[in-house]
């Protein structure tokens, strides 16, 4: 489905192909006397606009290819690496490898190596003064309702959730993410895993799916979606930023025109006369 922000460009492209049909349908009682609010330019600067949108659309459906592609290779990976490690431990291998293994495992999974918790503190107040009753009630704290824990507990099992809690009419300094989900990273990780595992003569699965071929391959398909992916943001940006210059650009974009057009309607022909009623209601937008 297209966004309302990509639609929206289509919209002004509409409305600018509407206003050059009234004004052709005028014939040579529009004559502006500037050469960029003249028929053949808008009609120019419309080819433009078009080209420049469907370019857009091209390498858009290009990078959501490429991005869907991506998602198919990093699919599997939760589960595999989880597998692996079970094995690794079953077979059994090195205590220090094991471990190893699971530290990259759990980094793919975005876990962390310590419980969550609550980090909060009462705002410095060296920098300006303040009442004194205000400054005694921030850093007062204040018991946490039972039930609020405990229905924070159902959400979060591991946090570990502070039984005080600065004043409430103070902010709260939130968790610090650690999060090591990147696609490159994630790459890095199992690459990681791989080598470890090249390295394990022990390390022979029945399942072909755990084998290190399998998982060598699972890893180049990852790096090369991964790569595919980047590389079509690329174009990506770039036919954005030309349709954005033909479109909003100051003074040259067609919005802009547009807007002069209407501008010079009303003023050529009155705003109460029937021409400016014809175009006074087509409306244009910048989007960016």
């Amino acid at each position: 489905m297209q966004s309302t922000f990509e639609s929206g460009h289509a919209v002004n492209i509409s409305n600018f192909d509407k206003l050059i049909g009234i004004l052709t349908d005028w014939g040579t009682n529009y004559a502006p006397p500037s050469d960029r609010l003249k028929l053949p330019h808008l009609n120019l600067v419309l080819g433009n606009a078009e080209d420049a949108v469907e370019d857009v659309e091209q390498c858009l459906a290009t990078s959501i290819n490429a991005i869907n592609d991506r998602r198919q290779a990093f699919l599997p990976l939760n589960k595999t690496v989880t597998r692996v490690l079970y094995v690794a431990q079953i077979i059994p291998l090195n205590a220090s490898v094991v471990k190893a293994i699971k530290e990259l495992v759990r980094k793919i999974h975005g876990g962390r190596a310590v419980p969550k918790r609550l980090f909060m503190s009462a705002p410095d107040f060296s920098l300006q003064p303040v009442d004194p009753s205000i400054q005694t009630a921030a850093h007062s704290l204040q018991p946490v309702d039972p039930s609020l824990q405990a229905a924070y507990h159902l959400r979060h099992p591991d946090a570990v959730l502070p039984t005080d809690l600065p004043h409430p009419a103070f902010p709260v300094h939130r968790y610090i993410s650690v999060s090591q989900r990147s696609f490159n990273q994630q790459i890095d990780h199992t690459s990681k895993i791989v080598s470890i595992l090249k390295a394990e003569p022990a390390y022979l699965p029945a399942e072909t799916d755990l084998t290190i071929a399998t998982l060598e391959a699972m890893l180049a398909a990852m790096r090369s979606s991964n790569h595919a992916a980047i590389l079509a943001e690329i174009p990506l940006f770039t036919a954005r930023a030309i349709r954005n210059r033909i479109l909003y650009a100051r003074y040259s974009g067609l919005v802009d025109i547009a807007l002069d057009v209407k501008k010079y309607v009303r003023g050529a022909f009155g705003f109460d006369s029937i021409e400016y009623a014809q175009v006074r209601r087509i409306k244009f937008h910048r989007y960016k």
